[in-house]
């Protein structure tokens, strides 16, 4: 069964925000970059 868009991305975020995996082509840069301001921040992944 393929995934939904909204449950790779999901994955993807929870995978770069546990283990620092870059999800590259996976999510829109827009995302990514978004993630990465989070992190650089220390907000919460949740």
């Amino acid at each position: 069964m393929a995934m939904s868009t909204e449950q790779q991305l999901g994955r993807a975020r929870r995978s770069f925000f546990e283990r620092g995996a870059m999800p590259a082509g996976q999510v829109p840069d827009a995302i990514l970059q978004s993630w990465r301001r989070c992190q650089r921040h220390g907000l919460a992944a949740e």
